[in-house]
Formats: C-alpha cells, sequence, structure tokens
C-alpha cells in the first residue's frame, strides 16, 4: 500500500477508495476480534505438532495487539488507531500455555512506519 503504483496499492484504490486511510482497519479488526477463540487457535497448533507459536505483537505499522495506557507519541497516528481493544498477546499467550507450548513475541521496534516513511518505492 505505500510503494506508489504496486499492485497492493492499487488494489487498496480499488477496493477501498482512493483516499484510504490503512489505521482505518482498526475498526473491523477490534469489531472482528472480539470474535476470535484463541483457545481453538492454540489446539490447532498442537495437533499439528507445534512446540511453540512466535506472535507478532507490533509490525512496522505501529499497531499493538494489546491494550496500552501508554500511547505511541507518533504524530501521524490517531490515538484510537494505535493498538487493539482486546489483548490479542495476552490472550493467545494463555491458551498456548494451557496446551503446553511455548510462546515467543516479536516487536519491531526500531523500524516504525509511524515515525519513519521509509523506502517509498
Amino acid at each position: 500500500m505505500r510503494i506508489p503504483g504496486s499492485p497492493t496499492e492499487a488494489y487498496d484504490r480499488e477496493h477501498y477508495g482512493p483516499h484510504h486511510d490503512y489505521y482505518r482497519f482498526a475498526e473491523t479488526f477490534n469489531k472482528e476480534s472480539k470474535k476470535w477463540n484463541p483457545d481453538e487457535w492454540a489446539t490447532v497448533f498442537r495437533e499439528a505438532g507445534a512446540k511453540y507459536v512466535v506472535l507478532t505483537s507490533k509490525h512496522h505499522e505501529g499497531f499493538t495487539l494489546w491494550p496500552s495506557t501508554t500511547p505511541n507519541p507518533s504524530p501521524t497516528l490517531p490515538l484510537n488507531e494505535r493498538h487493539a481493544e482486546r489483548d490479542i498477546v495476552g490472550d493467545l499467550t494463555a491458551a498456548v500455555s494451557k496446551q503446553g507450548l511455548k510462546m515467543g513475541l516479536y516487536y519491531s521496534g526500531g523500524y516504525d512506519w509511524t515515525f519513519n516513511s521509509g523506502r517509498s518505492r
């Protein structure tokens, strides 16, 4: 979406309009995540033979998968679109632990698009 002329940007513009903001997906994510059952996921992981699960808790776009009272101080990201309303990290960690699996978290802290626009092409 962030690379002008890319297939992803074209898809986004075609399906969501020319002025769509990526962070508007937060509303849909928060609504849909209320339906998510982490226990089902953890059971599938165990049954598939997994020994551990690694979740991307925050990727480059700056959106965290846990609610926080410490806001991302980015000047470009609206306050209500900076983190998940549901504690995805905590809920999945608890479910994975109940299945006897190890839990790992990936956190992208060094490169955050809400502070650094990054490569444009």
